[in-house]
């Protein structure tokens, strides 16, 4: 039995998520470049579906998958808002509270 592969796959897929929308700029919504945001956004939000059934008997890790997730929300919250949808943002960084 392989304890915390999951998790870990989790957290690098959320990382992953996480590097690219800090390589985002100001003008990736505008000038032609919509293709990184959509790109960006699809990645966050897949791998923030990841996290809903990421089981484990290692609890840290397992709080470390949850703290990922809260900053990949925050994250996608920001990416959302700067392509006007104010909304998802909003709901987005309102789940990013609550966990």
């Amino acid at each position: 039995e392989e304890i915390g592969d999951k998790p870990r796959a989790v957290i690098c897929r959320l990382d992953r998520g996480l590097d690219l929308a800090a390589g985002l700029n100001e003008d990736s919504g505008r000038k032609g470049v919509s293709g990184d945001v959509t790109k960006v956004k699809e990645i966050l939000e897949t791998a923030i579906q990841a996290t809903v059934n990421t089981e484990g008997r290692d609890i840290e890790l397992l709080q470390r998958v949850v703290a990922k997730e809260g900053e990949a929300r925050v994250a996608l919250s920001g990416v959302l808002w700067e392509s006007k949808d104010k909304a998802a943002a909003e709901s987005q960084f309102g789940e990013a509270c609550g966990r």
